[in-house]
């Protein structure tokens, strides 16, 4: 730090600059390398697939043509030796030798000693083999010295094949070989093409050099531009200034300032620098022209100070403004977050319904039942933190307005009952409800209730170990003809002094008790602000592991059931 305080001026821009342009360079290089690299790639994939497609084409076109070549005039079968396989092979075989390009046909087990996978092959086989990965796999690798790129593309069984390949299995077929006992849609083998990247690596190297020398040229020249700018309006001024600095402190207050040419602020400072210098100096010549001279730099001092007020302000007006733009800001991000909540739940809502159109169907494996349970989990789970934030962004745009109607709490405590029951499954937890017979019908939002609800009873579940006890109960309280609708649990309950700040957004409690429970902070705002709609409050009582109950109090009015 003192080695860069004690440094000129001008080496301290000429440092930031030269960083500034290999920094730059350096970012340029990288980008532009790894964007050639993908291109190179996409064009040498494209190309593999379509030689894979044109391959697959002259093989279902001699599956197709078969019996023509091997049966004779009078309809006598007579086989001549040329099958599917042998054909794809001799054409590929054809191909490579005229060309520098090769297509082979291997696989897991094969007749032919030359149609052994290598070791690129062998792992390829085994990506393309496993069910839950694509049909096939590509890399670019080094190959026979060489840069390339290699390509295997699985082949499948087809009906046409079993007569070679089928059961029984180890009885010769056509050609002498005995049958692998396949069955149609098994996996039969693989084609390997192998493509020279060599002349693409050479292009993408010579435009990589030829855009970097450009790029680089021009950040020089943009570079230099901005040094002799710097040097000419504000490192020479400054220097001049500092001389003249050096010369007052030693005494000689006779300084002369109007050989030096600055512009702006700079100007501003030799100009202030000088009329300092003269006042200095005129300061010595006597006392009156002392007084004299103080008079008018109070004067000046006014001047300034009612500048600096009306700087004043105008930095209050800008900072009126930006307070204005991020007042609209913050409005773009409300309805932007709205508008994509309600974009992702519109798929996750069909996802949901195939789930359930899946669950509905018999014979699934214990496997398939645990996988559907962690998908109708985890994608009512995203549908409600997108509920919760469509909620708070309504809210926040005064579009919260409630769709009254007749509201039977049973309907609402049984379908939160169904849909919640997922999530209790999935971690072992009874979900049970009873509802009072004396329970009215109310008026108020069905569907807001209900994500109420369901708000309470899924933090209720989250917070509540596996084989715990989650209860929904309803009553009717008669004093004040009031609807209570409490959600227990046996979870890890909440701390007294975090009991007022739990309704707060995106408030989350000591990380030490809520470690590894996720949410998105909004859930028990959005219950606090539905309820207060409908003119009812919301309670919580808690003790720190025995668990907490959230109660739900709506007016009932003078309704009756």
């Amino acid at each position: 730090m003192k080695r860069l305080q004690t440094m000129r001026l001008g080496a301290l821009f000429s440092v930031v600059l030269v960083c500034v342009v290999v920094l730059s360079l350096g970012a340029y290089v990288l980008l532009i390398s790894h964007q050639r690299d993908q291109q190179a790639e996409e064009r040498l994939y494209a190309q593999a697939d379509a030689f894979a497609a044109e391959m697959d084409a002259v093989w279902q076109f001699f599956d197709v043509n078969q019996n023509k070549i091997n049966y004779n005039s009078d309809g006598v079968y007579d086989f001549k030796g040329l099958y599917c396989s042998i054909v794809g092979k001799g054409i590929g075989a054809i191909f490579t030798q005229n060309s520098d390009y090769t297509i082979r046909y291997t696989g897991t087990h094969v007749r032919n000693k030359f149609d052994r996978p290598d070791e690129f092959e062998s792992m390829a086989l085994e990506q393309v083999t496993d069910p839950t990965k694509p049909d096939d796999y590509y890399d670019l690798v080094d190959y026979e010295g060489a840069p390339s790129f290699r390509y295997v593309r699985a082949i499948y069984l087809k009906e046409s094949c079993l007569g070679c390949h089928g059961e029984p299995a180890g009885e010769p077929d056509v050609t002498g070989y005995p049958r692998e006992g396949l069955k149609e849609g098994d996996f039969a083998g693989a084609i390997s093409i192998i493509i020279p990247a060599e002349p693409y690596v050479e292009d993408e190297q010579q435009v990589l050099i030829t855009s970097t020398v450009f790029f680089g040229a021009v950040l020089v020249l943009v570079a230099l531009t901005v040094f002799f700018a710097i040097d000419r309006f504000v490192t020479r001024p400054v220097v001049r200034l500092s001389t003249v600095a050096a010369e007052m402190d030693g005494g000689n207050l006779d300084v002369q300032l109007d050989g030096v040419r600055a512009y702006g602020e700079i100007d501003g400072l030799v100009r202030s620098f000088s009329n300092m210098a003269g006042r200095l100096g005129d300061a010595y010549e006597g006392l009156e022209e002392k007084v004299a001279l103080k008079t008018e730099e109070i004067r000046r001092a006014n001047q300034v100070l009612e500048k600096q007020r009306q700087r004043l302000a105008q930095s209050n007006r800008l900072l009126k403004e930006a307070n204005d733009r991020l007042c609209a800001d913050n409005q773009y991000k409300d309805d932007f977050l709205a508008v994509m909540s309600h974009e992702l739940r519109t798929p996750l809502t069909a996802i949901a319904t195939f789930i359930e159109v899946l669950d509905r169907e018999g014979d699934k494996t214990e496997r398939e039942e645990k996988a559907l349970r962690e998908l109708k989990g985890n994608t009512l789970t995203l549908l409600n933190m997108i509920n919760d934030t469509l909620e708070m962004a309504a809210t926040q745009a005064g579009r919260g307005g409630l769709v009254t109607d007749d509201i039977d709490i049973v309907d609402v405590v049984n379908y939160v009952e169904t849909t919640m029951g997922v999530l209790a499954e999935k971690k072992d937890i009874c979900l049970k409800s009873h509802v009072d017979r004396n329970v009215p019908i109310i008026e108020g939002d069905w569907d807001r209730i209900r994500h109420a609800l369901e708000n309470l009873v899924s933090n209720a579940i989250k917070f509540t170990d596996v084989g715990g006890r989650v209860e929904m109960t309803a009553r009717f309280r008669e004093e004040d003809r009031a609807v209570v609708i409490a959600v227990s649990d046996t979870g890890i309950g909440i701390a007294a002094e975090d009991i007022p700040h739990v309704f707060e957004r995106f408030t989350q409690l000591d990380e030490s008790t809520t470690r590894g429970y996720n949410g998105s902070g909004l859930g028990l705002s959005v219950v606090k602000d539905i309820v207060e709609r409908h003119g009812g409050t919301v309670r919580v009582s808690s003790e720190v592991g025995c668990g907490s109950t959230f109660s739900i109090v709506l007016p009932a009015g003078t309704r009756e059931d």
